[in-house]
């Protein structure tokens, strides 16, 4: 297949659902997707994607991203990729024949250049990024915020403008009351 390499050594890929943020806490105040490459690059176009005043930059390929790393499993020792296999990620973790390396799910930090639950990203948008992730239950998603105080309602308004769907219903409410968490969600704060 292929191999998984990022300079982040607590997870095998991210990707972006939007570029842009501002700075709400002391924790924001070294912040490096603040002066990284995608927001570089977008200022040298004119474009500023940081501060209150900021505009947020949606990014293309992360739905597709996603679905491709939801078939995948990878290697800890050579971090190269592998259909995903129920069977091969049972407790027993099973092997990776080449290295001898443990396969396991991919963890994939998700918005590592933005705040899911930044109040300027369209809640419609939200309820996507969050119905994506319920649909690759394979992959540990990594979400981290400085806004958890926006959880609930930011969550429970994306949850508000999508039909009605029972299986995708269970996933959100289980989350919303804490009773079901997504077990392929990481939330960090």
């Amino acid at each position: 297949m292929s191999k998984l390499q990022n300079p982040i050594g607590w997870c095998d890929d991210t990707g972006n659902k939007f570029i842009g943020c501002n700075k709400v806490s002391p924790g924001c105040k070294n912040c490096y997707a603040e002066t990284g490459t995608a927001a570089r690059v977008l200022r040298a176009r004119g474009i500023e994607t940081w501060g209150p005043q900021g505009i947020r930059i949606a990014v293309a390929d992360f739905i597709a991203k996603l679905r491709r790393l939801n078939e995948l499993c990878i290697c800890d020792r050579c971090h190269e990729t592998m259909p995903f296999s129920p069977v091969a990620v049972l407790p027993s973790r099973g092997f990776h024949i080449a290295c001898g390396g443990k396969i396991r799910r991919i963890r994939f930090f998700a918005d590592s250049n933005s705040d899911w639950l930044d109040v300027r990203w369209p809640i419609e948008t939200l309820a996507e990024f969050l119905n994506e992730i319920r649909l690759a239950p394979n992959v540990d998603v990594i979400l981290l915020t400085k806004r958890l105080e926006n959880w609930r309602d930011r969550v429970d308004d994306a949850f508000g403008t999508l039909p009605p769907n029972p299986e995708r219903d269970d996933w959100w409410t289980g989350w919303l009351d804490g009773q079901k968490p997504p077990q392929n969600v990481w939330l960090g704060v």
